[in-house]
């Protein structure tokens, strides 16, 4: 979503954007920005012409889940069914660590000042003597 915090390149694509964003009134800027970037500045008006009309008749309950939905129908019309749907344009997001962090691999818990160090407190939150090679690391 960072991509979609700045202004969309073409000034009429960042005019619907904004115009989606004042007349929804729940869809965040963001939102908007990437619903006109994914599926173009026709899809978009055709949704935002039917949100409107429905809001003047007082049917429509959720703007901001009318105008995604209805955006995608739009662009599913305007260009066939068959065709897959585009993807957004920014950046893709961070792969997540493949595994957790384990403090028991961690080489600062292996030395042997940290062990000495975490025997100076009483009460400490960790088990220390669970720790691998610790009693090969201490001599006591």
């Amino acid at each position: 979503m960072r991509y979609y915090k700045n202004p969309l390149p073409d000034d009429t694509d960042e005019w619907l954007a904004q115009k989606v964003y004042r007349a929804t009134g729940s869809l965040q800027e963001v939102e908007a920005r990437q619903l006109v970037d994914k599926y173009g500045r026709r899809a978009v008006g055709q949704a935002l012409g039917r949100m409107e009309y429905l809001r003047g008749q007082d049917n429509l309950r959720n703007p901001a889940g009318f105008m995604k939905v209805a955006a995608r129908v739009a662009w599913r019309t305007i260009h066939g069914f068959d065709v897959p749907l585009p993807e957004y344009k920014s950046p893709k997001r961070r792969k997540p660590r493949k595994t957790t962090y384990n403090p028991k691999r961690d080489p600062l818990w292996q030395s042997q000042g940290y062990r000495v160090w975490r025997l100076s407190f009483v009460e400490a939150p960790i088990e220390i003597w669970e720790i691998p090679m610790l009693e090969n690391a201490l001599e006591l």
